[in-house]
Parts: structure tokens; C-alpha cells; sequence
């Protein structure tokens, strides 16, 4: 039973942390704006297209 009652508080001690970042991530998109997928795709590509350039010079 101790088990039992032990495991149910982490879970919800995790749950309760997860709602907490889902709702802390909410706000700061909600004040900074939101990306969509396509934005987030192009700004990885060029990060990442940095980054080889950055390898290829230096090498």
C-alpha cells in the first residue's frame, strides 16, 4: 500500500510539473509571439547551414 501511495504522489508530482511548463511555455508564447512550423524549419535549416559553413572554413 506504501508503494502504491508513494508511486501515486511522483506521478503527480510529475503531472503537476508538466502542466506548470506547458503553462509557463503558453504565456512566453503568448507574449513573444508564436512560430509556426514552416518559421521553425527555416531558421534550423539556417542555423544548421551555418554551422557547415563554419566547419568547412575552419577545416
Amino acid at each position: 500500500m506504501r508503494a502504491a501511495l508513494s508511486l501515486l504522489k511522483q506521478q503527480e508530482a510529475r503531472r503537476a510539473a508538466f502542466t506548470e511548463m506547458l503553462e509557463r511555455v503558453a504565456r512566453e508564447a503568448d507574449e513573444k509571439g508564436w512560430l509556426t512550423a514552416e518559421e521553425v524549419d527555416a531558421e534550423i535549416r539556417e542555423i544548421i547551414a551555418q554551422a557547415k559553413s563554419a566547419r568547412t572554413k575552419g577545416a
